[in-house]
């Protein structure tokens, strides 16, 4: 009797534990669980499988923390950042590397022109050799770098803009001389080519000579000769001296 009446209280609470698994899980989880007749075994499945599923994380974090490199896209302080939060994710799987593998590792997740900071660091004193002492060291050689850039990007910009007035010098000297030889210079007009004229064939209507007009006709020519070698002289002659009339008689004679 005390028997049935414990089985009856455990299937109770096993039938209880089961709903609270049930409604704490994803369906895809659930179906993983099927075949579970009870709370424990429920509960067997689960462990196994959050451990098989953190062993993986911890491969997939370890795996990910020996293969970390800084990116060159970023700055020294994202880069810490980074690497502080995948310490993190380590110590959450419940592997805590210790600070000198920490410092190992951080240095050699640098570039290949960090390595003069290499060799600095490690020659410190081993009690200087800290994380937080590597953090303040790599922030103010950043500063460093980056006020040296800005300097030589200054002066690189500087020479530039001599070199160009100087250029710019030159064309504008150049350029003037050119002006002035091109104005010394006299154009040189073309020659026109010698061609032949076609001889007129029109018609004189003085002599009906064919190539020249009236106007030079030599016939006209030679009469306007003739005409002003001729010369008229005129005689006033009186008939009688007491009437008080003339009579005017001309005659024409060639000289």
């Amino acid at each position: 009797m005390a028997y049935e009446v414990n089985l009856k209280a455990w299937d109770k609470a096993d039938r209880a534990a089961c709903q609270i698994i049930v409604k704490a899980l994803e369906a895809k989880v659930m179906a993983l669980l099927v075949a579970c007749d009870n709370a424990r075994e429920m509960w067997d499945k689960l462990h196994g499988i959050l451990e098989q599923q953190t062993k993986q994380a911890s491969h997939v974090v370890q795996s990910e923390y020996f293969g970390f490199s800084m990116d060159l896209s970023d700055d020294m302080v994202t880069h810490i950042i980074k690497f502080e939060g995948l310490i993190l994710r380590i110590q959450h799987l419940n592997v805590k590397p210790d600070k000198s593998s920490v410092i190992v590792k951080l240095l050699d997740t640098l570039p290949e022109e960090y390595e003069s900071l290499r060799q600095a660091w490690w020659a410190r004193p081993d009690n200087q050799q800290t994380v937080e002492n590597l953090v303040a060291l790599l922030t103010s050689d950043e500063k460093r770098r980056m006020h040296q850039n800005r300097k030589n990007e200054g002066t690189t910009a500087l020479v530039a803009s001599k070199s160009k007035s100087n250029v710019a010098g030159r064309n504008e000297h150049s350029g003037a001389v050119d002006n002035k030889s091109q104005q010394q210079k006299k154009p040189v007009l073309p020659t026109a080519g010698k061609t032949k004229r076609k001889k007129p064939n029109f018609k004189s209507h003085g002599c009906s000579g064919i190539g020249h007009i009236r106007r030079h006709c030599p016939s006209e020519k030679s009469k306007k000769t003739t005409n002003s070698e001729q010369a008229y002289v005129s005689e006033v002659m009186v008939a009688e001296p007491n009437i008080h009339s003339w009579i005017v008689d001309t005659v024409q004679r060639t000289i």
